[in-house]
């Protein structure tokens, strides 16, 4: 048998809780895959928590209700508390799943024995569910070391990773004051371990875009260009370096020395000029595109991200 566990925190999501849950249940699955649902509620104000509660009693869910400590540590605390299951899957309260995105995922990850990621395209909805007629990504993110390290790229609401994957998480402390966030993490450590990221092009996932994301897509020229110009000159409350001295501190041991090299000169990088300039100006980083090349490195330059 071969158990999945699906991930979800939930902060006033009544409006599509519902939706979104049902798109889970309703999964494709073969006779030999388990599914079990865990919800962690951040304090929700709204119909929320009746919603969950209903699904607990039905014995869907499997539910916790906390203090909001953000959607980093959330989902980072829940993947240290479902243990036992081979496969783990990231879920936002708000999507919508493709009714093969469990068996699709699993059928590319199967057999691996490293540490693996899986992520998928995902295509862009508006409240109504209605399609946007645009995807997340045009072409394939580039996911090697250093650029997940200096810019994450990978979306979270379409992860899964496996029982290998999470063994090294277990060792990262709930820290706030290094975590970016828990995709970012958790793509950071798989590839500092040389464990396998794999993408998958097709969308798997329907990403709905409304006034309340905590973390959307930008769609027009404007957007775009406003995201990137904040990226660049506003500093972030927590820095890719902090995130990768977090990773170094506490996986050392299992992260091969060429890794270790590669991962200090993004944990250094503010130290002065000339290191700004050095991982700013490397080809170790790949860009996805033009503004991304910009935007990254400027940040890098003025010691903001």
């Amino acid at each position: 048998m071969i158990k999945v566990a699906v991930l979800m925190v939930t902060f006033n999501g009544e409006r599509y809780i519902e939706e979104q849950l049902a798109s889970i249940l309703d999964q494709r699955l073969d006779d030999d895959i388990a599914l079990d649902i865990y919800v962690r509620d951040n304090a929700s104000t709204d119909n929320t928590v009746a919603i969950l509660n209903k699904y607990k009693k039905e014995n869907k869910i499997k539910l916790k209700l906390l203090e909001n400590d953000g959607p980093a540590v959330s989902f980072l605390s829940l993947i240290k508390e479902a243990t036992g299951y081979d496969y783990y899957f990231l879920c936002d309260q708000d999507d919508y799943w493709n009714e093969e995105k469990v068996r699709i995922s699993l059928d590319r990850m199967e057999n691996n024995k490293v540490p693996t990621m899986f992520f998928s395209n995902a295509e862009l909805v508006n409240e109504k569910m209605e399609t946007m007629n645009c995807t997340v990504y045009k072409k394939e993110p580039p996911h090697d070391l250093m650029t997940i390290a200096c810019s994450g790229g990978i979306l979270g609401c379409t992860v899964a990773f496996n029982s290998e994957l999470r063994k090294y998480i277990l060792n990262i402390p709930l820290n706030k004051e290094q975590i970016i966030m828990h995709d970012f993490l958790l793509a950071l450590v798989c590839a500092a371990v040389n464990g396998k990221v794999i993408y998958y092009d097709k969308t798997l996932v329907k990403y709905r875009q409304h006034g309340n994301n905590v973390v959307g897509v930008s769609l027009s020229l404007r957007s775009k260009l406003l995201a990137r110009l904040k990226n660049v000159y506003k500093k972030n409350d927590i820095s890719i370096s902090e995130q990768t001295e977090l990773v170094l501190d506490t996986l050392k041991d299992y992260i091969p020395n060429n890794n270790i090299n590669k991962l200090k000169r993004v944990a250094n990088y503010r130290k002065n000029i000339l290191t700004k300039l050095s991982l700013a100006f490397s080809s170790q980083i790949k860009y996805y595109s033009v503004g991304s090349f910009i935007s990254v490195r400027l940040g890098i330059l003025m010691g903001n991200i």
